[in-house]
């Protein structure tokens, strides 16, 4: 039987926290996109018990192209990084694209291109300015998500089953509460 893929982004982000060990650290939010970083893909790599071997196709001194391939249980992809000074700000150019390369092996393996994710080595300016925007916790996250709910009216105790993470914060309590207790006077 297929897992059942989480509902949201937020699902994901909140998911890959709990079983993978990420910390906040491992993580930068953007406005469109989420960004882990190198070692929340070893984290991510390590839990899936994703295997990784390297051939380098092209090793120039300002220019480099590394395969990744991946296998994870019968799951197998084959991905490229690169690395040039348009998209390298370091002379590192043959562990930078090893880096891009790893980052979107285990991405693709894992789905989480699908949800919004990225690697931080895969774009330095995604990178940049996920690093200055603000960070949100996935609670914060959650909670945004959990009242958009409540006001499209699914039901206060949906909302609060679905969400175990948020039962110890104070607002969303007293949102579900509020809105349990307006639908019981609309009722009456």
């Amino acid at each position: 039987m297929a897992k059942q893929a989480p509902a949201t982004k937020a699902d994901k982000l909140n998911s890959l926290y709990k079983e993978c060990g990420l910390i906040k650290e491992d993580v930068f939010q953007h406005q469109h996109y989420t960004i882990l970083t190198r070692s929340g893909i070893e984290k991510v790599q390590a839990h899936y018990g994703i295997q990784v071997s390297y051939k380098a196709l092209k090793l120039e001194p300002k220019y480099a192209v590394i395969k990744a391939v991946a296998k994870m249980d019968e799951a197998t992809v084959e991905t490229y990084g690169s690395a040039v000074p348009e998209n390298c700000k370091n002379s590192y150019f043959a562990e930078t694209a090893e880096k891009r390369a790893l980052s979107r092996a285990v991405l693709k393996l894992t789905g989480l291109y699908q949800h919004g994710f990225f690697g931080e080595e895969e774009s330095e300016q995604l990178t940049a300015e996920a690093k200055a925007a603000p960070q949100k916790s996935p609670e914060a996250d959650g909670l945004t998500e959990a009242l958009n709910r409540l006001q499209n009216g699914d039901a206060p105790g949906t909302v609060w089953k679905a969400h175990p993470e948020l039962h110890g914060n104070e607002d969303f309590k007293a949102a579900v509460k509020a809105e349990a207790e307006r639908r019981k006077a609309a009722a009456a």
